[in-house]
């Protein structure tokens, strides 16, 4: 890392003042004055921070939001010192006074985990896979405090109990892929917690972690924070996190903090036109969500842009000609509230954007969609896994998925939710026969896919396909995506030309450009990768693709251009979905119809609007509880885990989790009913009578 201390006068601005002030006159625990760092490239520097000032009160909880890419993780490994050697840095980034750009190794070693901790976004490369919890713990206390052995362990075990993971003693002695990813995190947040630090960073911490686990960790967060009076800085790409997380939020796009402000402030009333399209991006929990295109940022983040004028301007819908000549500085709009942007005063227009989205009008509108004919059922499907057990003689079954009934309509959308380990994935296998069903059966325009041969079942394959969630590990990183692309063409038995042109077509109906077709998939963006997976699977020109978690990964402005393409393409080519995610508000988006699922069964079905405004199962409620909303909440998460397939519960699997279990349900597996004529519920003691506010629900409720 080369340092500078040289940088552009006069280009802190206003926002200095400002984020200084939120701490009052005590002096600020972090501090980044005029923060740039480039990283060479073999063609120029790549500037990763642009000018960045910012600043964090003792105590005080700020949240950075942006794109992939817009130096949000290169900003806070600054504070951290933890940037390359390669990396030309300027200004300052100041921890309690002291400049961390200028510490030896040594002084960042001495702050590091005892000042400054970490919660990284993968907790699976942040620790050892062949180390057991405990021993990696235990080595942490003691590399920073000292500690011996014994003590070292006594305080692991209380900061697992702190972070509420169960049975600590246990969890100490277990191998880091014995854990789910939940927990992982949380052994992630204890760790970081044994040095005792002033500042905690969580790089993302929530990203791949489904809408339960993401509500547990950041109700702990929360309160760590507090209860320890630590400064806390969140990154994400996903602004509802952030809502009822942090009492500050910094917007930046392409190295620059374009938006700083309180953070309900700044989402009600955004004054950067980059802000406003990320709060509208996000698909919402409301009415006729399903007849609505998501809002979407055209284009994409580039790095090559002019830094002498606003780095937003190519992708913004307001620009004027002074946005293309001129860089906008921070500038206070509001009471500790700045934005760049030469427009800021036409903040109305910005968060008109919804409003003027147009209607999806479908083929041939909603309703007869909903009434059209079923294109694939599956009755009583039943998945079986054989699990090795260690000191067990014989491979023990477990059951994956338990009697599931769905249909799939023609032209329409069914959602399947749930949280990691319900079934959802292996469901949506089982519905293509990837993955053999040991009960039930499942027919495909009519035919009953157990029953055909090799031959029939590779030719009816053409009419289903599947999206997967990774679509880096689905493409061969050899291969040019176009070459991916001709070869699931060929499948479809076209000559060379034909191929060629259907190539082009597939590219221009994903909406890529054709250049795109020489790159090979580590050279795209995930957005691009992933819209080149659905061009794949509609080579072959398929009735029916399985979508697996196709937008968990991704960026909230791109997960609703894909969201939006998906949808084009229902719309345009009469294709049918099941969209499998755990993201409630995308389904809601996509959804004619919605199966919930919990521990391989089906606990509430039918169509998406009902079970969304009146969900009946506990389970559905305590889904949408805890989904991050637009407020300054924190979302309630779900007590407990999820059961172990090799020690299932008696009675309704929900019932160890939820507060109006009888002990009925803890004997009895409730059968799938329909409720009131809307839809269908497994649940002895039904939520009746009530819309989805509040979706809370507590003990007293029980016998309602």
């Amino acid at each position: 890392m080369r340092a500078s201390t040289s940088s552009e006068p006069g280009t802190t601005g206003t926002l200095l003042a400002a984020t200084v002030a939120a701490g009052g006159n005590a002096p600020p625990l972090v501090l980044l004055d005029r923060l740039s760092v480039e990283f060479p490239t073999a063609e120029e520097s790549l500037v990763a921070v642009d000018q960045v000032s910012l600043a964090l009160a003792h105590g005080e909880r700020l949240g950075i939001v942006g794109e992939s890419g817009s130096g949000k993780t290169v900003t806070v490994s600054a504070v951290m010192g933890l940037l390359p050697e390669t990396a030309s840095v300027s200004g300052r980034a100041l921890f309690a006074g002291q400049d961390v750009l200028a510490m030896s190794s040594e002084q960042l070693r001495s702050i590091r985990g005892r000042e400054v901790a970490l919660v990284p976004q993968d907790p699976t490369a942040a620790l050892s896979p062949v180390r057991r919890v405990g021993t990696q713990m235990v080595e942490t206390l003691r590399a920073h405090r000292r500690l011996r052995t014994a003590e070292a362990r006594r305080q692991s075990l209380d900061a697992l109990a702190a972070v509420k993971v169960p049975a600590p003693a246990r969890q100490m002695e277990a191998y880091p892929f014995e854990l789910s990813g939940g927990m992982l995190q949380r052994v992630c947040i204890a760790m970081a917690l044994l040095g005792e630090p002033q500042l905690l960073i969580a790089d993302e911490a929530t990203t791949a972690l489904d809408v339960s686990v993401q509500a547990s960790i950041l109700e702990l967060l929360a309160q760590v924070a507090s209860e320890r009076s630590m400064g806390l800085i969140v990154v994400s790409h996903d602004m509802s996190v952030i809502a009822g997380l942090c009492e500050r939020t910094a917007v930046m796009y392409a190295g620059r903090v374009v938006e700083s402000g309180p953070t309900q402030q700044l989402f009600a009333s955004p004054h950067h036109p980059y802000t406003a399209a990320l709060v509208e991006c996000r698909p919402r929990l409301e009415p006729q969500a399903r007849r609505r295109l998501l809002a979407s940022i055209p284009g994409q983040l580039e790095s090559s842009v002019s830094r002498d004028a606003c780095v937003f301007a190519p992708r913004c819908r307001f620009r004027v000609e002074r946005c293309l000549e001129q860089r906008p500085l921070l500038e206070e709009v509001a009471p500790r509230h700045a934005a760049a942007c030469w427009l800021a005063s036409r903040s109305d227009e910005f968060r008109l954007q919804r409003g003027e989205l147009r209607a999806l009008p479908g083929p041939a509108g909603a309703t007869e969609i909903t009434g059209s004919g079923a294109l694939l059922v599956a009755e009583e499907m039943s998945v079986q896994y054989s699990v090795r057990v260690p000191g067990a003689f014989r491979p023990v079954k477990v059951t994956a998925v338990d009697a599931v009934d769905l249909t799939v309509k023609a032209g329409a959308t069914l959602g399947v939710v749930g949280e990691s380990g319900c079934g959802k994935s292996t469901v949506g296998r089982a519905l293509l026969h990837l993955q053999p069903i040991s009960g039930g059966r499942v027919r495909f325009e009519g035919e009953d896919l157990a029953r055909l041969d090799k031959s029939a079942l590779r030719s009816l394959r053409r009419r289903m396909q599947l999206v997967v969630q990774s679509s880096v590990s689905s493409f061969d990183p050899r291969a040019t995506l176009g070459e991916a692309l001709l070869e699931a063409v060929r499948l479809d038995r076209a000559g060379r030309s034909d191929a060629t042109r259907r190539v082009r077509d597939l590219l221009d109906l994903v909406e890529l450009p054709r250049r795109v077709a020489g790159a090979l998939p580590a050279e795209v963006s995930g957005g691009q990768r992933q819209r080149a997976s659905i061009a794949r699977a509609l080579a072959t020109r398929p009735a029916l693709i399985v979508a697996d978690e196709p937008t968990s990964a991704l960026d909230v402005s791109v997960r609703a251009g894909i969201l939006n393409l998906l949808r084009r393409l229902q719309t345009d080519e009469g294709i049918s979905f099941v969209f499998i995610s755990h993201d409630l508000a995308a389904v809601r988006s996509m959804s004619d119809e919605l199966v919930v699922m919990y521990f391989g069964h089906v606990v509430e079905s039918g169509p998406a609007d009902a079970v969304f405004e009146q969900p009946a199962h506990p389970y559905t409620w305590a889904l949408l509880a805890a989904l991050p909303g637009e407020g300054a909440t924190i979302p309630r998460p779900i007590p407990g885990e999820v059961p172990s397939l090799l020690d299932p519960p008696s009675g309704c699997p929900f019932s160890p989790r939820c507060p109006r279990a009888t002990p009925e349900c803890r004997e009895t597996m409730p059968p799938l009913v329909s409720v009131a004529g809307r839809h269908a519920v497994a649940c002895i003691h039904p939520i009746l009578g009530a819309g989805r506010e509040p979706v809370t629900y507590s003990d007293e409720d029980a016998g309602s």
